[in-house]
């Protein structure tokens, strides 16, 4: 166990699983809708999404995190954020609550290569709370291997 607190955090789902967001990375929560595709070397790459006066890539998160193709449905909501200085939109199947946080990551970074900082208890729910310096590496790396 480490002594590390979690800050306020935003819980999303995807599929089964639950992964947090530091609220002070997420920009905002929006519905996803309109989404036009476009070529792409990300195989996480959704698309373009309309937002406020321009647009915003949408990328799985799910396939992000597994290293496979998104799922086949779209998910009902997308976390935008900046990574790595671009903001992007990552989809989830729903956000679930904002939590203020204070209570303690009870793992360190988890095994099987996620980009995370550790596994943070809610309830009785455990939750993996996202690194989002990692998260653009990967986001990074996987353009890279693509070119």
């Amino acid at each position: 166990m480490t002594s590390a607190s979690a800050q306020a955090l935003l819980v999303a789902r995807i599929g089964t699983e639950r992964y947090a967001f530091d609220i002070g990375a997420v920009r905002e929560v929006v519905a996803i809708e309109d989404v036009a595709e476009v070529p792409a070397r990300l195989v996480a790459l959704r698309g373009v999404m309309p937002r406020r006066d321009g647009r915003v890539s949408l990328l799985s998160l799910a396939a992000l995190l597994g290293g496979g193709d998104p799922p086949h449905e779209l998910g009902g909501a997308a976390v935008v954020v900046t990574l790595g200085g671009v903001e992007l939109a990552l989809e989830v199947d729903e956000v679930e609550a904002v939590v203020d946080g204070g209570a303690p990551i009870v793992a360190g970074a988890v095994a099987g290569g996620l980009p995370a900082r550790g596994v943070w208890r809610w309830g009785q729910t455990l939750v993996t709370v996202l690194d989002m310096g990692l998260l653009a590496e990967r986001v990074t790396s996987l353009e890279e291997r693509k070119q």
